[in-house]
């Protein structure tokens, strides 16, 4: 009877301990995706200005071309 009694209690103190390894290995986990997250999110908000600036750009473009092929623009 102690002997089931200790076995049984073994068991669930062991058990116990892999899932606390899996909580903290999936915690791990959690922190390293949040770090790439801000990352990316950092990356992302470095490029808007370049991004800005190229749709500007091609803003321009499209009416220099539009003003060109104007039927009123005068030809050289």
């Amino acid at each position: 009877m102690n002997k089931t009694i200790i076995l049984i209690s073994l068991t669930l103190c062991l058990s116990g301990c892999s899932n606390s390894a899996k909580i903290e290995q999936l915690d791990q986990n959690i922190q390293a995706l949040n770090s790439k997250i801000n990352q990316l999110q950092q990356d992302i908000n470095a490029l808007r200005p370049e991004i800005q600036a190229a749709k500007d750009e091609a803003a321009r473009a499209n009416y220099r071309i539009d003003d060109r092929n104007s039927p009123f623009s005068p030809r050289l």
